[in-house]
């Protein structure tokens, strides 16, 4: 399914008439991922219509296309080193097809340097050689790297339309609904949220740990710290509905009843929360938050790092609530 506002790369795949250089941002990974998918396997099917059965989309899909060059962030960022590794690749002619792709995920999460290096292949791109970078925002990126590139934003699908596709594949109206909702109206995340049942029951007792935490003494925290724990592999999509928990606690605080969140079945609860705290101690909390998220991609103390980060969060609590 290809997102509103996103149809230039894919069309100019088809034709085979690409530009040099697409910049796709969108806030959601597996929408640009998807979106890169399709756009690859337009480019290099053998009669651009995304088959899924040619050679070339076969090779595509694999991940054995010889004339694919991926890069993507290590510990956290992409450096200069993998910026010069693509010499050798632009040296070189086609080997398989008639274009040669360079597809950065997280482009965003360039270093300076690593940016630099990428000014003169994009100014003077080899011959029938494409690069697209896909970034949640253009936030970070040099203008000089954002204005030699076709700027695309993917957009998220009509709701309703979105909505029916997932009840079509067999979701229920609720779960789709709220799927929708915690992804913000893009498609491909909410189908794969949609389907993964260990995901809401994560989250649901993330809500619990959390929302008891809030409501209790310190001592709560040793239970929260042991959910990570237990959850270690999957602590950054925790770490994410807490944000957005967050996130939905500053609208209702701003718009109140009016306020669109995405956490929809839990309206009530983060009403209150709303209700109980000032914004200042909501913005501190999402800092917090977003300093251990930050940590998390270093070699660092997992149990201590938690408990650092909820010990803060609470600090924040006692030093903002309000009477």
């Amino acid at each position: 399914m290809i997102l509103e506002g996103a149809k230039q790369a894919v069309s100019d795949a088809k034709s085979g008439a690409v530009k040099s250089a697409y910049l796709v941002t969108c806030p959601k990974t597996r929408a640009l991922t998807g979106y890169a998918m399709s756009f690859l396997l337009n480019l290099f099917c053998e009669t651009h219509s995304a088959c899924g059965v040619c050679s070339g989309c076969k090779k595509v899909l694999s991940g054995s296309a010889a004339d694919i060059h991926t890069i993507a962030p290590e510990n956290g960022s992409i450096k200069i080193g993998q910026i010069r590794e693509l010499g050798d690749f632009l040296a070189e002619k086609p080997f398989e097809a008639a274009h040669k792709a360079v597809v950065i995920f997280e482009a965003d999460k360039m270093n300076t340097a690593a940016q630099n290096a990428l000014l003169k292949p994009l100014e003077e791109p080899p011959e029938n050689t494409v690069f697209m970078l896909l970034a949640g925002s253009d936030y970070g990126l040099l203008p000089t790297v954002i204005s030699r590139c076709e700027n695309i934003r993917l957009l998220p699908a009509a709701r309703e339309h979105a909505k029916e596709l997932l009840e079509k594949e067999g979701v229920s109206a609720d779960r789709a609904e709220l799927a929708l909702a915690l992804a913000q109206g893009y498609y491909e995340e909410a189908a794969v949220l949609a389907e993964d049942s260990d995901f809401f029951a994560m989250r649901e007792q993330t809500f619990s740990l959390f929302f008891k935490m809030m409501a209790q003494k310190t001592y709560a925290v040793s239970a929260f710290v042991a959910f990570f724990e237990e959850n270690k592999e999957r602590a950054g999509e925790i770490i994410d509905i807490l944000k957005l928990a967050l996130m939905d606690t500053l609208k209702l605080q701003l718009a109140g009843g009016e306020a669109r969140i995405a956490n929809i079945d839990q309206r009530e609860m983060l009403t209150r929360m709303a209700d109980g705290f000032t914004t200042g101690a909501i913005y501190n909390m999402i800092e917090k938050l977003l300093e251990h998220e930050g940590r998390m991609a270093y070699n660092v103390n997992f149990i201590l790092s938690c408990e650092s980060m909820l010990f803060e969060i609470l600090k924040e609590k006692y030093r903002w609530l309000m009477s």
